[in-house]
């Protein structure tokens, strides 16, 4: 297994910014019953960017799971990029966090490392934060992903931003002015309804636990994309707002990738 802490110059953050980057092996039978670490010449990975939550970084999904096994059982790469506190929006300043993911770091890795360029080996996935980021970033830009994964998602925007008084953060460097978010680039109800077409094309997932504190909210967008007539699958367990969850889901979502 080969794991890259890569530190690169973006353009669109204004400045140098790291990523982890899991590469898997193929492993072969190295005699006496033990398997030798293979790379194999001119093969491309199915990629999943897997995306971090709040007050999350590049490392928080080694730290917190088991994904570099999981990444070499389904034999798929991953890449983790640190998007700070940004839910994965563009608001200037050298925090356009949207057209990084979108528009530079998947050219740069594509470039950089033996992943497939092509959409249907192309996935995004999150945890809270990350799962709106995902949810955002596959809705936004179907034409960039075969699926979309959502695990304890903070899916409604809107109330999210409504709740910040009792939460002590500030939403309004990100998202501007409150009442503008509805219907806008930054509301995921809005963007089921856009791109329906390539959104066809699609699969989504959503997974929350049954004692999380954003239970209701993954409850309220379930029912909505189970109208929404498009290719959409909801798990939920026992679990809270923690990685002993999302580390058991995000097995779950590689498997469902490669159904």
């Amino acid at each position: 297994m080969a794991i890259f802490l890569c530190n690169f110059s973006s353009e669109y953050l204004q400045g140098h910014t790291q990523v982890n980057i899991i590469i898997p092996p193929v492993a072969e039978d190295g005699g006496n019953g033990i398997n030798k670490a293979v790379y194999a010449d001119n093969r491309e990975y199915p990629v999943l960017y897997l995306l971090h939550g709040y007050t999350g970084d590049e490392s928080s999904w080694i730290r917190g799971s088991g994904i570099e096994r999981y990444a070499e059982e389904h034999g798929m790469a991953v890449v983790m990029p640190d998007c700070g506190n940004s839910f994965y929006t563009d608001f200037g300043g050298g925090n356009d966090y949207f057209s990084y993911v979108t528009k530079e770091l998947i050219p740069f890795i594509e470039k950089m490392f033996p992943v497939s360029r092509k959409r249907e080996d192309r996935h995004v996935c999150g945890f809270s934060m990350g799962g709106y980021g995902a949810m955002k970033i596959g809705l936004s830009r179907p034409d960039l992903f075969a699926s979309a994964a959502t695990l304890s998602g903070a899916l409604d925007i809107n109330e999210i931003v409504e709740d910040e008084a009792g939460t002590g953060l500030d939403f309004s460097t990100i998202f501007g002015d409150s009442a503008a978010l509805q219907g806008s680039v930054h509301d995921l109800y809005h963007l089921l309804g856009q791109n329906r077409e390539e959104l066809e094309k699609m699969r989504f997932y959503q997974a929350c636990g049954t004692e999380d504190f954003l239970y209701e909210m993954n409850g309220k967008f379930r029912q909505f994309m189970d109208i929404s007539g498009l290719d959409f699958r909801y798990e939920e367990g026992p679990g809270g707002h923690e990685w002993n969850f999302w580390d058991r889901y995000v097995q779950n979502v590689l498997t469902w990738i490669q159904e």
